[in-house]
């Protein structure tokens, strides 16, 4: 499986087959990553946390399983805040091609 960062600005897949977005998350200060996507597109297949790093309340990542459900082109958006606010601290945006 293979696996992107948010430095990742396209995503090349097969229908099909299950890829992973790793993000960086500090879940302990309330913050989450939130994916927005064609859910005719593009299925969520898990969303979790990894183990935290360094100290209490540090940052930890958060692993995102998508699979292409149907060939061509689609968005996905990621957008990372705390549930409460209405700004994001920061917007990630992935092109993904389908085959």
């Amino acid at each position: 499986m293979k696996t992107y960062d948010k430095s990742a600005r396209e995503i090349s897949a097969k229908e099909g087959e299950v890829f992973a977005v790793e993000l960086e998350s500090v879940p302990g200060a309330g913050y989450q990553w939130d994916a927005d996507f064609d859910g005719q597109k593009l299925g969520l297949v898990s969303k979790e946390f990894g183990p935290p790093g360094g100290s209490i309340g540090g940052s930890s990542k958060e692993v995102f399983k998508f699979k292409p459900l149907t060939a061509g082109d689609s968005t996905i958006r990621l957008t990372y805040k705390r549930p409460w606010e209405n700004t994001s601290a920061e917007v990630v945006e992935m092109k993904l091609r389908a085959e």
